[in-house]
């Protein structure tokens, strides 16, 4: 039996992915930014607000005590969660694909995160073989816990907080 990854390199790799984050966003200030604007009509941005909540399920589905009560059903709804707020995710960064510009590479990274995240918990789910499967399990824990902070940012930032 394989042994477990080690808390220190999950722990590790969680601040690398954030300080790669921390980098791309270093030249914004974090200043109170003022009012914000909702266009009810704009379906990218709800895309992402429907991704958002996708994915605050897939984590609250993934809680261990939650866990527990759903027994061996809670991957069978934590993975399409997370897959499907992914591509919500995806929809919601559409614009960001065909320009490339310093303001939206946070973002962007943010979609590779989520995306590694998907592929790394169908690792999880599908792979059976112990010894690849803690490849997926070194990933998943870490990069979920670098997203959900710079995710948090994002939101902030876009709800003109910071």
């Amino acid at each position: 039996m394989a042994a477990r990854p080690a808390g220190a390199s999950k722990a590790l790799l969680s601040l690398g992915l954030l300080l790669v984050y921390a980098s791309l966003v270093a030249f914004r200030p974090l200043v109170w930014r003022g009012s914000w604007s909702f266009d009810p009509y704009d379906v990218f941005h709800w895309a992402g607000i429907i991704g958002a909540a996708l994915f605050a399920l897939s984590i609250v589905v993934g809680v261990d005590a939650l866990r527990v009560r759903l027994s061996a059903g809670w991957a069978r709804v934590h993975c399409p969660l997370g897959v499907l707020a992914f591509m919500f995710a995806a929809v919601h960064a559409r614009t960001k694909a065909t320009v490339f510009l310093p303001v939206h590479y946070s973002s962007l990274y943010i979609l590779a995160l989520m995306g590694l995240l998907a592929v790394s918990g169908a690792g999880l789910r599908f792979v059976k073989n112990p010894r690849h499967a803690r490849w997926w399990e070194l990933f998943h824990d870490p990069v979920s816990a670098a997203l959900k902070i710079a995710l948090l940012h994002h939101v902030l930032v876009k709800l003109a907080v910071i």
